[in-house]
């Protein structure tokens, strides 16, 4: 690991500094007008619990330089703060920012006129055009202008990217971003967008609003919007203002719960996942549509939020933490998962394993979604399963599950200072 040194190069754009772990990307804030490539996957919980945004622009300038995700994740990002622009990165500002990957986020506004979103709080053009791509943003968001993605596109070229999880606006609120005043292409959000309450707020699916002079183009919004208790609030399926161009986008008016205001256009969740919906898409190099993958709506190739749910139990790397431990009692500890189908053979997994190889296993058991799980291994190798309040589970809406605060509790008492290997996964059989 290169510990806030970088692993190579020189911060060109031919050279970049190559981003190892996570002090690496910390220390990208050092150089904010340089290029950086991402080497390995990046887990933020253990060393930045609350993310001081990339290029904060309350203490200093923006981020001008590039950076290349390699579509390594970073993963427990986590940001509460009242600073004006809060995500991953504050203010893109002329920067190139492309093939980040970033599951199980949680970025939470305190502020009162603060831009909110998990790559940017907001997106602008300097001399050069700004320009994102091929980024894939998952988990919660909530500000006072929210959007999923970017809190604010106010210029520049977005393309060929995502969003899923879900946004609360605590005035206006986007699936996708808030304001869109740039060129958006082949983007979706899936998920849910949330506003009201003791406040009027402004809800669209995929933006609240898209001003003079943005262009909207390939889109989708497969969003619930819900407006709590106040009736004054304004929402819409896709967007609930429009000034700019929007060509060819498509949102589910089923699932949004919606009327349609003529800005993009509305379809039932059946021909959502259709293909013959999507006028002028490319289903070849951009867009995929398979039964069983991103809950059977569109997808984009090489970025597929919800594939952690749709892999196989078979190949538990996918959502799994390992761990090595002497001690009577190991909690493994998944922030969120969002947005699983539900389907036959659901199922989450302990392993326990007695090398580090993980080729030995000791015993192994599983449990339905929708059960709270414990388990529990004793020292002659016997094991007690049964209920246990460590895992929340609730319908949103009932086709869905959203997973909160996945906790999987294992007692292991095999023996003093004995050490163990455990593994945890969710995912389906077969």
């Amino acid at each position: 690991m290169a510990g806030g040194t970088f692993g190579g190069g020189t911060g060109t754009s031919a050279d970049p500094y190559l981003v190892e772990d996570a002090a690496d990307l910390n220390a990208v804030r050092n150089d904010l007008t340089a290029y950086y490539k991402q080497t390995a996957n990046i887990d933020l919980s253990g060393y930045y619990p609350n993310w001081d945004p990339i290029g904060n622009v309350d203490s200093g300038p923006p981020f001008t330089g590039g950076y290349d995700g390699n579509y390594k994740e970073i993963s427990n990002l986590n940001v509460s703060r009242s600073d004006s622009y809060i995500g991953l990165f504050s203010l893109l500002f002329g920067a190139n920012v492309q093939k980040i990957k970033i599951p199980d986020a949680n970025v939470s506004g305190t502020g009162s006129y603060q831009r909110a979103g998990l790559l940017a709080g907001a997106i602008y053009d300097s001399e050069v055009a700004a320009n994102v791509s091929e980024c894939f943003a998952e988990g919660i968001v909530s500000g006072a202008y929210a959007g999923g993605f970017i809190g604010q596109i106010a210029g520049g070229d977005v393309s060929r990217s995502c969003f899923g999880g879900e946004v609360t606006g605590k005035d206006e609120a986007g699936g996708f971003s808030c304001y869109i005043s740039g060129s958006v292409s082949n983007c979706y959000a899936h998920g849910r967008v949330i506003g009201g309450g003791s406040e009027r707020s402004s809800l669209g699916g995929f933006a609240y609003q898209i001003n003079d002079g943005a262009s909207v183009s390939n889109c989708y919004a497969a969003t619930t919007v819900e407006v709590i208790e106040d009736p004054s609030s304004e929402s819409a399926g896709f967007a609930t203002l429009n000034t700019g161009s929007v060509s060819n986008c498509y949102y589910d008016i089923t699932l949004s719960g919606q009327a349609d205001n003529g800005i993009g256009t509305p379809l039932s969740s059946g021909a959502m996942k259709s293909q013959d919906s999507y006028s002028g898409w490319d289903f070849v190099d951009t867009w995929g549509l398979k039964a069983g993958v991103n809950d059977d709506y569109p997808f984009l190739k090489g970025l597929v939020p919800a594939e952690i749910a749709l892999k196989a139990l078979k190949a538990p790397e996918v959502l799994t933490k390992e761990f090595r431990s002497a001690n009577p009692n190991i909690y493994l500890w998944f922030p969120r998962v969002s947005y699983l189908s539900t389907g036959p053979g659901l199922h989450f997994r302990v392993q326990v394993y007695e090398d580090e190889a993980m080729a030995t296993l000791i015993d192994e058991v599983s449990s339905d979604v929708g059960d709270d799980f414990y388990y529990h291994l004793l020292s002659d190798g016997d094991k007690e399963s049964g209920r246990w309040h460590a895992i929340t589970v609730s319908g949103v809406p009932d086709y869905w599950y959203t997973l909160y605060n996945l906790l999987i509790k294992a007692q292991i008492a095999i023996g003093p200072r004995r050490n163990v290997y455990v593994r945890a996964s969710v995912g389906y059989d077969g």
